[in-house]
């Protein structure tokens, strides 16, 4: 690997930083997820266990634009933030789905792709930031509860195994 000519290492980062990308929109994404079925949702905390994860599970299955749109149904959401989130939807859904077509001709050049690399770091910060702050949102709601990261953590990480088991 350490043999690879400069376009090849290039190719490399190119797809390394849109995997890093896609991360944290996926992270931005889960934190909607915990948001919408924990932290806004006054049954979460009434139910039982099998009751809060089919609330999770439910939420893992909508979309990005489906999840903005029951959080803005669940609660008044000011209109900057939602414009916020409107656009982190389409930032989204172009990398997801069509960030490699628009982009089929500069991932052929190393200038392309010099570009193509900013903008991938870019997309990973913007989508890193919009995380943090879903997660600094659903923490101050759980904090006032009582409800500490560990508990919160434990309890989501048991629904996402015994939903890998039934996967």
């Amino acid at each position: 690997m350490e043999n690879l000519d400069y376009d090849s290492k290039q190719r490399r980062e190119t797809f390394a930083l849109y995997g890093l990308a896609m991360y944290h929109a996926q992270c931005f994404e889960k934190s909607l997820v915990i948001i919408l079925s924990a932290a806004y949702n006054k049954e979460y905390f009434k139910s039982d266990f099998n009751k809060r994860e089919e609330l999770f599970s439910s939420s893992f299955k909508k979309t990005a634009g489906q999840l903005v749109s029951k959080l803005k149904e669940m609660v008044k959401i000011p209109d900057d933030f939602e414009n916020t989130l409107i656009v982190a939807v389409k930032k989204r859904n172009w990398l997801s789905h069509d960030y490699f077509w628009e982009n089929s001709y500069s991932i052929m050049t190393t200038e392309g792709r010099k570009k193509m690399i900013n903008e991938l770091q870019e997309l990973s910060d913007y989508f890193s930031k919009m995380d943090k702050r879903m997660v600094n949102m659903y923490q101050k709601i759980f904090n006032k509860i009582g409800l500490t990261e560990e508990v919160v953590l434990n309890h989501l990480s048991e629904i996402l195994k015994k939903n890998k088991e039934a996967i």
